[in-house]
């Protein structure tokens, strides 16, 4: 399952994910998502989510 980015993220220091990168999800933990960017900025990178900055950053988009 594809997801895409439709509000961007960063931190003190980096961008995280912009608009329009898409990535899929590798395994979700209790209160951690963890994700690997499939297109775009984040691509490659395998990154942690909370379940609320999927909800507020992320879309499903479509099968892989």
């Amino acid at each position: 399952m594809l997801l895409k980015c439709i509000k961007g993220i960063y931190d003190e220091a980096n961008v995280i994910c912009l608009e329009g990168d898409l990535v899929s999800i590798k395994n979700v933990n209790e209160g951690e998502i963890i994700i690997e960017g499939f297109a775009g900025w984040c691509k490659g990178l395998e990154l942690s989510f909370t379940p609320k900055q999927m909800v507020l950053h992320f879309i499903y988009w479509c099968e892989k």
